[in-house]
């Protein structure tokens, strides 16, 4: 009878104990998992750096966060020019030059996770 009892306590003891290794598991995998999304997606200077070798410039830089800008704004004084001298046919090109054109910006900022996210302004 005491045999029982012992053997049954010693069981519930081992019950616990596997419940709280696998709980500690379960997390000690999620942080590895958390951790391996992180190195596997590219850090805020790395993508960074990725755009500017595709020719973007840096607008700005702040902790957590680039600003990146592409392209040139329209020469409107070289279009008006261009117009007169073709007698207003340029005007077409310069309009859709105009809507089209100008620099592009694009906002990188790091969240909490450390994952990178995109938008374009």
């Amino acid at each position: 009878m005491n045999f029982d009892r012992l053997r049954r306590a010693v069981e519930a003891d081992l019950g616990r104990g596997r419940d709280e290794r696998q709980a500690h598991d379960a997390a000690t995998q999620e942080k590895a998992r958390l951790a391996a999304e992180r190195e596997a997606g590219q850090t805020l200077e790395q993508r960074a750096a990725s755009y500017v070798r595709r020719g973007w410039t840096v607008e700005s830089h702040l902790p957590g966060q680039v600003v990146l800008t592409y392209g040139k704004p329209v020469n409107h004084v070289l279009h008006l020019l261009l117009s007169v001298l073709t007698l207003g046919l340029w005007l077409i090109a310069w309009i859709i030059l105009a809507a089209t054109g100008g620099p592009r910006r694009l906002v990188l900022t790091e969240d909490d996770a450390g994952r990178v996210i995109e938008s374009k302004r």
